[in-house]
This record gives structure tokens, C-alpha cells and sequence, in this order.
């Protein structure tokens, strides 16, 4: 009798499926595919093909070994479903696996034909990091990076090399000895040979500080200083055994961050691109050029006009003379952060007060934000709209993150945060803010009946002049 793992290959090798000729969107989208086995990251810009270069990588490469272990990753798992699963299944057909393979997304996991799998995890879970730690795996791919935390790449890390019920073939064996005259170097304690791994990343371009840069950049102080070690002998991706105890870098370790812009994917949308070039100097940077450095993450200008003594007037004008209201981005993994805003008659809008806290449970997040929130009403209370869906379990059904926000029966009614859905029009959301950040007058028609700007009243100095709309209240 055969082994199963070789009539699932015999099966995928034979299967009859329509070819798909591809074409690549760029020069680094194909380099992305071609680089490796080491650790990868594809920063870039939005819409500049970074995902799809990976989708396909890992295709090629489960299908290369059959058996292949693959963990898919994101912080959020409703933006798994919405965005990473639908960029992965548009370029891996049914063929691949039916009928010999499984797909459960209730399960999170899909089997190719051929043994290969993909195991999908978000990591909203606090219990996430145990469960990566338990896992054996060939290859990882964490889907927007730079929402996880550092710790959630290493945990990674120490995972791959695990999974050896994958087939290596004489074939690839022979292929690898004769392009560079040395035996296959991927082989376990046992003796058996293993595939080379992939731990692969993608993300946005974040500020200098975030632990991506620190390890890919190639600007990066810490991206070139020999400051690491290893209990064993190790081989560099440029073959040289490095011996156990003798300093290496990143970079010789084979770090590479691949960056793109929005402009360099032939086949990005003219409505994107032109919707794209209408935004703010300091978002275009980051989101539209692909750049690094952003100061602490900055996406919009602050001038000093937005910014406010918090004194008696600027306190009196907040609490009588405007209505408050609540914005509140709750994370798991990442800290839980609440803003305070008011909005006078004028549509002027004051930041008023931040809540920043990160390790708590959602009972201690609600004291916080309740003491600091006393005797004050609200109009709006606003979240991300990911966390109204069921994400976890109580009271045996399905509970979502702004249901235990506003449990009153098994958590004190007077910290309940009562919470509505806010806009996932991340562009248009942008584009708002930088319109309200900007110096402006008012509008009124002149003698000959046109629309001109004129100066306005300061909504705290009361002199006349072109302000921002958007004030911050300093603490």
C-alpha cells in the first residue's frame, strides 16, 4: 500500500486544472517570491502587491514539498476573512484541494491535495502566544506586522524547523547539488531531510522605533551590529557555517525588507492612485510611497495652532460650551487607547483627554475609563466596527468585545461603555482629519456675488485669522 502523502502527490501532479499564466505586477513583486529561505518583509505602500507576491510564494513552495506546514497570522481574524483569505483563494483553485484535501474555515485550516496545509490564526486570542508556542511548523506569514508585537515573531521563530512529515524529493535534492556543488544542508537530529523554512512578513512602513525596522531595514543601526548568538553551529544563507558563540548581524543572518510604492504595481487602479495623490504630504509618505521613519507613527501635520494651553478658558469653553463624545480602539495584543473630543456650535473639535493602557483586562480598562469619565455625558461613543463581531465564548454563546464593554449583569453597571460602530473609510476618515488640521476661514459671497474665504473668529482668543478646526488640549 502506498503512503498517503504520495498518492495525494501523484493526485496533485496528474489533477486536471486550468493553467493561469502570470504576470507580475512588479520587478520586487517577483523578487519577493524568488528571495529566500530567510526571513523576509514586504513593506509597502497600499495596493502595491506585496500580499499577492507572498499568496503565491507560498503556494509554490507547498506545492514544491509536499506536507509543507504553513501558519497564515493576523492580529484581527474578522480581517482575515475579509481581506487575507479572499487575496489567498484568488490564486489557490478548488483543484488544489478537492478531493483529496480538506478546507474548513471554521477550523481555520486548509489541506492541498498533496499534504501541504495552511493553518490561519488571529491573535486576538490572549491566549495566542501558548498556542504558536505549542505549534510545529515549516513556514510562517503574518499578514500586516506591524499591528503584532515582537515577541508574537520570535515565539515564530523558535517554531520552524518542527514539522518533518514533509517530502524533500531526490529531484530537489540532486537540483540543489549540482547549481552549488554541496550536499542538501536541511537535516534534522534524526537524519531525516527537512525543507528550508520561510518565516515571511508583510506591513505598512511604521516609524524607527518598531522592531520591523530595527531587524529589516537596511538603514537600521541594528539591522548591521554583530550582536548575535548561538548555542550551535548555524549556516548563513551565504553558506559560511557560523560557529556556536561567534557574533552575527541581521543582515548576514539574511533580514531583508523588499519596499514598494502604490505607483510601481502596473496594475493599481487609476481611481486608487488619484485618490491616493489627493492625501496629505505625511500619509502619501508612508502609504503611498512606501517610506520609513515616521516620527512615533505620524500620519498627519500638527501645527502649533492646534494645540491648547489647558487652561481655565480652554477648560470652561470644553465643558459648557460643547457636547462630548468618545472614540475607543480596543486591542488585545496592542494597547487599549480611549480619546475625549467635544465639538462647540461652531463644528470646532477639542481632544480633551487620552486613555492609553496595554495588558489589562476589559474590567480593568472599564474602571479606568469610568473614573476619568464622571459626571460627564456622551452623544457619541465610537469603536472599531471588528470588534462587535462574536470573537469569543461566555455564558456558553458567542460574545463579542463590545458586548463585555457594556456587560451590566456580571460587571458593575456604572462602568458599562455602551458602544457604537465606527467608519472603516480609512481614506476618506484621513482625508477628513487633514482637512480639519488645515488653517482655514469661512466661506461668504463677496459684492459680486463669488465665494470667497475670509478670516474667522478663534473659538478661545476670539481674534480673527485662519485656524484649524482640530484643537489637542495639552495635559
Amino acid at each position: 500500500m502506498k503512503d498517503q502523502r504520495e498518492r495525494n502527490r501523484e493526485h496533485h501532479q496528474t489533477a486536471q486544472a486550468e493553467a493561469r499564466v502570470l504576470d507580475w505586477a512588479s520587478d520586487k513583486q517577483r523578487a519577493i517570491f524568488e528571495y529566500g529561505p530567510a526571513p523576509l518583509c514586504a513593506s509597502g505602500a497600499y495596493n502595491c502587491g506585496k500580499t499577492i507576491g507572498i499568496v503565491l510564494k507560498m503556494l509554490y513552495i507547498a506545492d514544491r514539498y509536499p506536507g509543507y506546514r504553513w501558519l497564515v497570522a493576523r492580529r484581527v481574524w474578522d480581517d482575515i476573512k475579509k481581506t487575507t483569505m479572499p487575496s489567498f483563494f484568488k490564486y489557490c483553485p478548488r483543484a488544489a484541494y478537492e478531493p483529496d484535501g480538506r478546507r474548513s474555515d471554521v477550523e481555520k485550516i486548509l489541506q492541498l491535495n498533496n499534504g501541504s496545509t495552511f493553518v490561519w490564526m488571529h491573535l486576538e486570542d490572549p491566549d495566542a502566544i501558548s498556542v504558536l508556542n505549542g505549534m510545529e511548523l515549516n513556514g510562517f506569514f503574518f499578514n500586516q506586522a506591524e499591528d503584532m508585537e515582537e515577541e508574537v515573531f520570535i515565539t515564530a521563530l523558535n517554531r520552524m524547523n518542527r514539522w518533518d512529515q514533509v517530502t524533500v524529493s531526490d529531484a530537489i535534492v540532486d537540483e540543489y547539488t549540482a547549481a552549488t556543488g554541496k550536499p542538501w544542508p536541511y537535516i534534522n537530529d534524526n537524519g531525516r531531510r527537512m525543507p528550508p523554512s520561510y518565516p515571511i512578513i508583510d506591513c505598512n512602513p511604521s516609524h524607527e522605533l518598531h522592531w520591523i525596522y530595527q531587524r529589516f531595514h537596511p538603514d537600521s543601526p541594528e539591522h548591521d551590529e554583530k550582536k548575535i548568538r548561538f548555542d550551535t553551529d548555524q549556516i548563513l544563507p551565504s553558506g559560511r557555517l557560523l560557529k556556536p558563540g561567534e557574533p552575527t548581524s541581521y543582515k548576514e543572518l539574511g533580514y531583508r525588507m523588499i519596499q514598494m510604492a502604490m505607483y510601481e504595481n502596473k496594475y493599481a487602479s487609476k481611481h486608487s492612485l488619484a485618490q491616493a495623490e489627493q492625501q496629505d504630504e505625511t500619509w502619501k509618505r508612508r502609504f503611498y510611497h512606501g517610506h520609513w521613519g515616521m516620527p512615533e507613527g505620524q500620519i498627519h501635520q500638527v501645527t502649533p495652532e492646534s494645540l491648547l494651553e489647558p487652561e481655565a478658558t480652554v477648560i470652561h469653553h470644553v465643558m459648557q460650551r460643547c457636547t462630548l463624545h468618545r472614540a475607543m480602539d480596543h486591542g488585545d495584543s496592542a494597547p487599549t487607547s480611549v480619546l475625549w473630543w467635544a465639538v462647540d456650535g461652531d463644528g470646532n473639535v477639542f481632544v480633551f483627554r487620552e486613555y492609553y493602557m496595554p495588558n489589562q483586562l476589559i474590567s480593568y480598562h472599564r474602571e479606568a475609563v469610568s473614573g476619568l469619565s464622571r459626571y460627564e455625558r456622551y452623544q457619541l461613543q465610537l469603536a472599531d466596527p471588528s470588534i462587535f463581531g462574536p470573537s469569543m465564548q461566555k455564558n456558553n454563546q458567542r460574545w463579542s468585545v463590545a458586548e463585555e464593554w457594556a456587560d451590566c449583569i456580571q460587571l458593575p453597571r456604572e462602568t458599562a461603555v455602551f458602544l457604537e460602530k465606527g467608519d472603516k473609510d480609512e481614506f476618506g476618515t484621513r482625508n477628513r482629519i487633514s482637512e480639519y488640521l488645515k488653517k482655514q476661514g469661512i466661506w461668504k459671497h463677496d459684492a459680486k456675488g463669488e465665494l470667497i474665504e475670509v478670516d474667522r473668529i478663534h473659538p478661545i482668543t476670539r481674534k480673527m485669522g485662519r485656524w484649524p478646526r482640530l484643537f489637542f488640549v495639552k495635559k
